[in-house]
């Protein structure tokens, strides 16, 4: 459980700098827009899908173990 916490915290990290990174953010009126590539906004949805799964994983232990 704590495996799968540690990895979907890391991998919040790894977007953020992804995202600062390679994406072009351009803000009007209080507004964000990100833009980018297609093969970068492939990865962008990938590294969040790995992100989904650990937080489901984790969510399943939390429910499963009762921690609450």
């Amino acid at each position: 459980m704590n495996n799968s916490f540690v990895l979907s915290a890391v991998m919040s990290i790894v977007l953020c700098v992804y995202m600062m990174n390679f994406y072009d953010v351009i803000i009007e009126y209080g507004e964000a827009e990100f833009t980018s590539g297609r093969l970068i906004g492939l990865g962008r949805f990938f590294l969040s899908l790995i992100q989904l799964s650990m937080s489901c994983v984790y969510a399943y232990y939390w429910f499963k173990l009762r921690i609450w």
